[in-house]
Order: structure tokens, then sequence, then C-alpha cells
């Protein structure tokens, strides 16, 4: 049967039939990106599906990158997403490059001609270079940037626009209702009942300076009592050694006066 279809280059047709498929697929996944871009394009009066969802998904998100990815992932044409249009090319290619490769493996091993082997080595570098250039001619990634930015751009100055404000709106007008409730009781509270901050600062001061004023006296108080004390200790120490000195008749005599004088 194998050596039937490579008689009949069923193989080889097979090969050119799947590279032309990757090819249609990068153009018509270009012209969605086009025809999306230009429904993006006409702002408040886009009705394509993709449009309306994310109006719908608007009020519950908060990134809008995101949004514009989810979207577009959960975004379908015919059945298939996006990135399964943009994967078709590729597969394409690597089906090609099977069948070219049993074609190539079975023509040498069944004898069938150097110049069969040929031909398929041909085939599958010519779907090589076919779904290259399909890839390069489409550029559907700069497509999908170029679209995405547009989304972004109509998000963030058409309908971020009504949203914002609102936000501010909303977020102005709370403060204006909570205002009269936060100064009513300032407004209710006697006067007598807050102090001067100036006459406060005097008290602290002029109380400050007693204190200090009455530690100064305790100072000067202890040193006094220590000088007297230090000066009595010297005037006894010299008492003692002047009555050692003396006569024991006369320091009878001598202590006798000091006691009278002391007495009297």
């Amino acid at each position: 049967m194998l050596q039937f279809l490579m008689e009949t280059n069923t193989l080889l047709y097979a090969m050119a039939a799947v590279c032309v498929l990757g090819v249609i697929s990068q153009i018509f996944l270009g012209r969605v990106y086009a025809r999306l871009e230009k429904d993006t394009a006409r702002g408040g009066q886009a009705q394509g599906k993709l449009m309306k969802r994310i109006r719908q998904r608007l009020s519950a998100s908060r990134n809008h990158a995101i949004l514009i990815e989810n979207s577009l992932m959960e975004y379908h044409v015919l059945g298939r997403s996006l990135h399964s249009w943009q994967r078709t090319g590729f597969l394409a290619m690597a089906v090609g490059l099977v069948l070219g490769t049993i074609g190539w493996y079975f023509a040498g091993s069944r004898n069938m001609g150097n110049a069969l082997q040929q031909r398929y080595l041909w085939a599958m570098a010519a779907t090589v270079a076919i779904t290259v250039l399909a890839y390069l001619f489409a550029d559907n990634g700069y497509k999908k940037r170029n679209l995405e930015t547009c989304l972004l751009d109509y998000l963030e100055n058409t309908l971020g626009e009504g949203s914002y404000e609102h936000a501010e709106a909303a977020a102005s007008a709370e403060p204006a209702k909570t205002q009269p409730i936060k100064t009513a009781p300032e407004k209710s509270q006697p006067a007598s009942f807050t102090p001067a901050p100036r006459d406060r600062q005097l008290k602290i001061k002029e109380t400050k300076a007693q204190r200090d004023k009455r530690e100064l006296k305790e100072n000067l108080s202890r040193l006094k009592e220590g000088l007297s004390e230090s000066a009595a200790a010297q005037e006894k120490e010299r008492n003692t050694e002047i009555l050692k000195q003396m006569d024991p008749k006369e320091q009878e005599r001598v202590i006798r006066e000091v006691l009278k004088e002391f007495l009297s």
C-alpha cells in the first residue's frame, strides 16, 4: 500500500496540501487580527464579539492588560482560538516533514531510485521555506501586539475615563458627608476646657524654674552643712592638740571656763 502511494506520488501531494493549509491558516489569522483592529478603531460604535466581551468584563476588572489578554485567549474563530490558528502553520510544516522523511526512507529501502529520494528531499526543503515565508509575510506577532495596544488605548482613554471620573467623584463626596460629623463636636466644645497652648507652655516653664530653684537651695544647704561639719572636725582636732600641749592644771582650768560659758 505504501509503495503504491509512493509510486503514484500521493505522499508528495499530501505534503503539498498540508503546506498550503499552513499558509492559508496564517493568512486567515492575519485577516482576523486586521478585522479586530478595525472594529476597535470604531470606538464606541464597535459591535464585534471581542469588544462586547471586554465591555461586559470591564467593571469587574482592575487591570486592563490582563483583561485584554484573557479576552484574546478566549476569543474563538470557527471554533478555534487565535493561538490554535497560529500553531497550525508549525503543525503543517511538522506533518510535511514527517511525510517527506517516510517517503525518503522507504524510497531508499525499497530501491525505488535516487531520483525519488531526491524529490522527497526537495519537497521537505520547500515545505520549510514556504512555511517560514508565510509567517514572515503574515507577521501575525506584530499584528497581535498592535491589536493589544489599540485595545489598551481604547480602554484607558475612552471607557476608563467614565469609570475613573465616577470613582473620583465618589471618593470626593465621602469626605464632604463625613466632614460635618467630625467638626460638630469641635464647635460644641466650650472654650474654657481647651487651654491655650502658649499658657500651658508658660506654666510648664514656671514649674520647671521653681523646681530648679528648690534643687539649687537644697544643694547649697547640703554644701553648707558639709563645710560646717568639716570645719568643726578640724577645729576639734586643733583644740585637742592645744589641750595636749597645756599643763594638766591649765587644761582643767580651761575646760571649767568653757563649760561655764556653755552652761550659762
